[in-house]
């Protein structure tokens, strides 16, 4: 059985829990409620996978979050391995890590892009599950009305890291 392996690090989000494969980062939360202290437990039940601490394995991951949560990162590259989803669900995960940094995206142009221009509902939900948000940037995805859309990790959140890229006047 393949292993998972997790980690956590204060940010000034609030507490970014992770996990990862050996190709990559298969999941991330920001941890705001302390829900997660049983981090270990949690990632073994939802994977069914031994969790293991990371150790040093996903330093540059707390690195290069912080660096881009402060505004000195505007690219993270990171590995990610999309252990979890449909086909669809990666293409959509896929097309949106290619949003770059300042700019903002509908649903709508996510589904042209990936070849099914009516299925920006569909994207909506596929957005909804991103397990890697932040390092696949879904909050860079808002409504074809100018609105923020809908946010896994919080609408308030959505707002900082849009913020935080600068284009929340245009949202």
């Amino acid at each position: 059985m393949e292993k998972l392996f997790y980690s956590s690090f204060s940010s000034s989000l609030g507490r970014i829990c992770l996990a990862s494969t050996k190709k990559g980062i298969c999941w991330l939360t920001v941890d705001v409620g302390k829900k997660m202290n049983n981090l270990k437990e949690y990632l073994a039940s939802r994977y069914q996978r031994i969790a293991v601490p990371a150790g040093d394995r996903r330093k540059d991951a707390a690195t290069q979050l912080e660096a881009y949560l402060r505004g000195r990162l505007t690219k993270i590259k990171l590995p990610v391995d999309f252990i979890e989803g449909s086909d669809f669900q990666r293409l959509v995960w896929e097309e949106t890590s290619k949003v770059p940094f300042g700019q903002v995206v509908t649903y709508k142009e996510i589904a042209i892009r990936i070849g099914r221009a009516k299925a920006f509902r569909a994207v909506g939900q596929a957005l909804a599950a991103n397990p890697v948000a932040i390092i696949v940037p879904c909050h860079r995805v808002i409504s074809s009305n100018g609105s923020l859309g809908g946010y896994g990790l919080g609408l308030e959140l959505k707002r900082d890291l849009l913020k935080l890229e600068g284009v929340l006047n245009s949202v």
